[in-house]
């Protein structure tokens, strides 16, 4: 692996015929295909289900249709293979935090290490059931689907979203106000560590992307706010949360935007996302939800959220 760039300039003419050849072969046959997607693949699915849950889903699908064609047959044993392959990843990454307590000296981190091998060996296999969790299993599936994609654009989806019903059930377990007070501070820090990792992630693409993207590295996103499928106001607790961690960390990956519905999203939430577009000079980026609905309702086939 090497930079484009070099005192010449930059350009794909100061590769090496072979490996000139053989990288634009790989951009249009291979990572045309699969790169410069960002669609969202569905976080929550896998928060909510588990990997397991998902297999289950596969083989329900199978066991209803015993006679499937060759393209159904392959997808959905593609699926499974990486799905194995994410669930071995965990559980390997669960072994080294094993082997590293084992050595550990100080008690507190060896604690943190024991607490990161427990995670590990329940998420993403199994459903979320804790907002650490959740984003441990989003975090592991944004690694899997960078590798599998060769491209970093991959959009969170609606995170506020995905990860409040695991907020409320944490807060519920905190018995005072102090202990709730520390719980959000620790819900912000963890959104933190998320938004830090997703920033500093880069994955393993050919040097065609460089020349390809223009230098540029890929970029996820995630939005909050907007209203649900029910057009009722979607603005919740992680709401805050997430602009809080976008204030505090100035980041631009991912790709921060915030939904206002007029007359449904409230004028504190508006002003509070206008507070830390001023403050981070520009993110994130605000979107009027009556006029984008209103374009897309217009096809077939598109939810109101």
């Amino acid at each position: 692996e090497y930079h484009l760039q070099g005192e010449r300039g930059t350009g794909a003419r100061h590769l090496s015929p072979t490996r000139r050849s053989s990288d634009l072969n790989f951009c249009v046959d291979l990572w045309g295909l699969v790169s410069l997607n960002p669609g969202c693949p569905g976080f929550a699915k896998a928060v909510q289900l588990g990997l397991s849950g998902i297999r289950e889903e596969i083989a329900r699908e199978l066991s209803n249709d015993p006679a499937p064609d060759q393209e159904k047959s392959n997808t959905l044993a593609a699926m499974r293979t990486s799905l194995d392959a994410v669930s071995a990843y965990a559980h390997n990454l669960a072994q080294q935090a094993g082997k590293e307590a084992e050595q550990e000296a100080d008690p507190r981190r060896k604690q943190e290490l024991e607490h990161i091998q427990q995670t590990l060996l329940r998420v993403p296999d199994g459903p979320a059931r804790t907002l650490e969790e959740a984003l441990q299993t989003i975090w592991i599936m944004f690694i899997g689907l960078g590798l599998e994609g060769m491209d970093d654009d991959i959009a969170l989806g609606r995170l506020d979203q995905i990860l409040q019903p695991y907020f409320d059930a944490d807060i519920k377990r905190q018995s005072s106000k102090r202990d709730r007070e520390d719980y959000i501070s620790h819900a912000i820090e963890l959104v933190g560590c998320l938004f830090m990792m997703i920033t500093s992630h880069r994955i393993a693409a050919p040097t065609i992307a460089s020349w390809q993207n223009s230098g540029a590295p890929g970029v996820s996103s995630t939005v909050v706010g907007g209203v649900k499928p029910d057009g009722s106001d979607a603005v919740n607790d992680m709401t805050y949360i997430i602009l809080k961690v976008t204030e505090m960390l100035c980041l631009n990956d991912p790709d921060m935007d915030a939904r206002y519905m007029p007359g449904v999203n409230s004028r504190t939430y508006l002003k509070r996302v206008c507070e830390v577009n001023y403050i981070t000079c520009g993110t994130p980026a605000i979107h009027n939800d009556e006029a984008v609905i209103n374009a897309w309702s217009q096809h077939e086939g598109w939810a109101i959220e």
